[in-house]
């Protein structure tokens, strides 16, 4: 039987924490959709569905890894070689990124001359 070392349980560890969260993106989008909440937290500036799907999956694909690498390689028949992550971390940033930059060009769309702001407004 293969011995987990400290790392391999620090793997382990993060990898369930990651698929948590996760889990908490992808369902919690759907409860804050029926409370009519864009945004997760009200620091944070409001996502699409989309965003917060997206955040779900990429964490759920790092958690699943993350276990998977912590696993023997025996246990765990599907997963990407551990000299893969630089590849994986780029395509999660720019997945993300791009999701992100989506977002701002679609709320920077929704303003426009039906939407007022502080210039187009007329004294009283």
């Amino acid at each position: 039987m293969h011995a987990l070392t400290i790392w391999d349980w620090m793997m382990l560890v993060s990898g369930i924490a990651l698929l948590s969260a996760a889990a908490a993106a992808i369902w919690g989008s759907r409860v804050q959709r029926a409370a009519g909440r864009t945004a997760p937290v009200s620091w944070l500036p409001p996502l699409s569905e989309a965003t917060r799907l997206s955040i779900g999956v990429v964490l759920g694909l790092w958690g699943y890894h993350l276990i998977a690498w912590s696993l023997p390689a025996t246990w765990v028949p599907l997963r990407a070689p551990g000299h893969f992550w630089p590849w994986m971390l780029g395509a999660a940033v720019l997945w993300l990124g791009g999701s992100l930059v989506m977002d701002a060009g679609e709320a920077g769309d929704r303003v426009g001359p039906d939407t007022p702001n502080d210039t187009d407004r007329t004294p009283n």
